[in-house]
Protein backbone atom coordinates (compact mmCIF):
# COMPACT_ATOMS: atom_id res chain seq x y z
CA UNK A 1 0.00 0.00 0.00
CA UNK A 2 1.62 3.30 -1.06
CA UNK A 3 1.38 6.52 1.41
CA UNK A 4 0.80 9.63 0.50
CA UNK A 5 3.10 12.82 2.01
CA UNK A 6 1.72 15.58 2.61
CA UNK A 7 3.93 18.81 2.49
CA UNK A 8 4.11 20.61 5.47
CA UNK A 9 5.13 24.07 3.85
CA UNK A 10 3.04 27.05 3.90
CA UNK A 11 2.14 29.93 1.68
CA UNK A 12 5.64 32.43 1.64
CA UNK A 13 5.61 35.20 3.97
CA UNK A 14 6.29 37.60 1.59
CA UNK A 15 2.75 36.36 -0.10
CA UNK A 16 0.83 35.84 3.44
CA UNK A 17 1.93 39.47 4.05
CA UNK A 18 0.82 40.85 0.30
CA UNK A 19 -2.62 39.06 1.35
CA UNK A 20 -3.32 40.34 4.56
CA UNK A 21 -2.33 44.12 3.42
CA UNK A 22 -4.84 43.07 0.49
CA UNK A 23 -7.70 42.31 2.73
CA UNK A 24 -7.34 44.67 5.09
CA UNK A 25 -7.31 47.12 2.31
CA UNK A 26 -10.65 45.71 1.34
CA UNK A 27 -12.42 45.82 4.53
CA UNK A 28 -11.22 49.16 5.32
CA UNK A 29 -13.15 50.41 2.08
CA UNK A 30 -16.28 48.45 2.89
CA UNK A 31 -16.53 49.78 6.23
CA UNK A 32 -15.84 53.63 5.25
CA UNK A 33 -18.56 53.22 2.21
CA UNK A 34 -21.11 51.34 4.85
CA UNK A 35 -19.93 54.05 7.63
CA UNK A 36 -20.19 57.52 5.29
CA UNK A 37 -23.86 56.55 5.02
CA UNK A 38 -24.31 57.52 8.62
CA UNK A 39 -22.28 60.60 8.89
CA UNK A 40 -23.97 63.86 7.58
CA UNK A 41 -21.76 66.10 5.68
CA UNK A 42 -21.66 69.92 6.64
CA UNK A 43 -25.22 71.23 4.79
CA UNK A 44 -25.89 68.07 2.11
CA UNK A 45 -29.59 67.53 0.87
CA UNK A 46 -32.71 69.70 1.44
CA UNK A 47 -33.61 70.76 4.85
CA UNK A 48 -37.01 70.64 5.86
CA UNK A 49 -39.48 73.30 7.75
CA UNK A 50 -42.08 72.75 10.08
CA UNK A 51 -44.64 75.46 10.43
CA UNK A 52 -46.92 76.39 13.58
CA UNK A 53 -50.37 76.08 12.77
CA UNK A 54 -51.50 79.45 11.67
CA UNK A 55 -53.01 81.94 14.30
CA UNK A 56 -55.09 84.81 13.99
CA UNK A 57 -53.49 88.41 14.69
CA UNK A 58 -56.93 90.28 13.56
CA UNK A 59 -59.30 89.75 11.49
CA UNK A 60 -57.33 89.79 8.36
CA UNK A 61 -53.80 88.70 9.32
CA UNK A 62 -53.03 85.19 10.17
CA UNK A 63 -49.46 84.27 11.53
CA UNK A 64 -46.98 81.58 11.11
CA UNK A 65 -43.57 80.71 12.35
CA UNK A 66 -41.01 78.65 11.01
CA UNK A 67 -38.52 75.86 12.41
CA UNK A 68 -36.24 74.57 9.84
CA UNK A 69 -34.21 71.56 10.33
CA UNK A 70 -31.08 74.29 10.41
CA UNK A 71 -30.46 77.64 9.69
CA UNK A 72 -29.57 78.38 5.87
CA UNK A 73 -29.60 81.88 4.11
CA UNK A 74 -32.96 83.59 3.26
CA UNK A 75 -31.97 83.36 -0.06
CA UNK A 76 -31.72 79.54 -0.14
CA UNK A 77 -36.02 79.19 -0.21
CA UNK A 78 -39.05 81.31 -1.70
CA UNK A 79 -42.62 81.36 -0.57
CA UNK A 80 -45.44 80.36 -2.04
CA UNK A 81 -49.06 81.19 -0.68
CA UNK A 82 -52.18 79.27 -2.29
CA UNK A 83 -55.31 80.78 -1.75
CA UNK A 84 -58.25 78.41 -2.93
CA UNK A 85 -55.43 76.35 -4.77
CA UNK A 86 -54.87 79.73 -7.09
CA UNK A 87 -51.81 81.12 -6.45
CA UNK A 88 -51.83 84.13 -4.49
CA UNK A 89 -48.43 85.55 -3.71
CA UNK A 90 -44.85 84.71 -4.48
CA UNK A 91 -41.94 85.59 -2.43
CA UNK A 92 -38.64 84.27 -4.59
CA UNK A 93 -36.12 84.34 -2.45
CA UNK A 94 -37.63 85.37 0.97
CA UNK A 95 -36.59 88.80 2.53
CA UNK A 96 -37.25 90.90 5.14
CA UNK A 97 -40.50 92.82 3.67
CA UNK A 98 -43.64 92.62 1.88
CA UNK A 99 -44.50 90.70 -1.20
CA UNK A 100 -48.23 90.52 -2.22
CA UNK A 101 -49.80 88.99 1.01
CA UNK A 102 -47.34 87.82 2.50
CA UNK A 103 -45.30 89.86 4.85
CA UNK A 104 -41.91 87.77 6.10
CA UNK A 105 -40.13 89.03 9.12
CA UNK A 106 -36.65 87.41 10.40
CA UNK A 107 -36.45 87.92 13.80
CA UNK A 108 -33.04 87.59 14.73
CA UNK A 109 -32.28 89.64 12.07
CA UNK A 110 -29.32 86.79 11.14
CA UNK A 111 -30.03 86.93 7.14
CA UNK A 112 -31.17 82.77 7.63
CA UNK A 113 -34.13 81.18 8.29
CA UNK A 114 -34.48 80.09 11.48
CA UNK A 115 -36.77 78.93 14.28
CA UNK A 116 -39.25 81.42 15.79
CA UNK A 117 -38.73 83.76 12.07
CA UNK A 118 -42.81 84.73 11.34
CA UNK A 119 -44.70 85.15 7.76
CA UNK A 120 -48.05 87.42 8.16
CA UNK A 121 -50.19 86.48 5.42
CA UNK A 122 -53.39 89.22 4.48
CA UNK A 123 -56.53 86.56 4.61
CA UNK A 124 -59.88 87.10 3.26
CA UNK A 125 -62.31 85.37 5.49
CA UNK A 126 -63.91 82.27 4.37
CA UNK A 127 -60.63 81.52 2.25
CA UNK A 128 -58.81 78.33 2.38
CA UNK A 129 -55.01 79.19 1.98
CA UNK A 130 -51.42 77.02 2.07
CA UNK A 131 -48.57 78.68 2.46
CA UNK A 132 -45.65 76.40 0.83
CA UNK A 133 -42.19 76.78 1.00
CA UNK A 134 -39.52 75.96 -1.08
CA UNK A 135 -35.92 74.77 -1.07
CA UNK A 136 -34.48 76.93 -4.42
CA UNK A 137 -31.81 75.08 -5.46
CA UNK A 138 -33.84 71.75 -6.08
CA UNK A 139 -37.22 73.13 -6.39
CA UNK A 140 -38.46 70.86 -3.63
CA UNK A 141 -41.08 71.85 -1.84
CA UNK A 142 -39.31 71.07 1.98
CA UNK A 143 -42.34 72.28 4.40
CA UNK A 144 -46.34 73.71 3.87
CA UNK A 145 -48.99 75.01 6.35
CA UNK A 146 -53.05 74.84 5.62
CA UNK A 147 -55.73 76.57 7.21
CA UNK A 148 -59.01 78.25 6.19
CA UNK A 149 -59.73 81.82 7.28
Amino acid sequence: MKRIWKKNDGVSPVIATILMVAITVVLAAVLYVMVSGYMSGGGGGEPYVTFTAATSVNATTWSVESAPSRAEALSSYKLILLANTTTQSTMNPIADGTSGSLKFVDVDTGGKLTTGDKVYITCVPGTTYELNIYWVASGAKVGTVKWTT
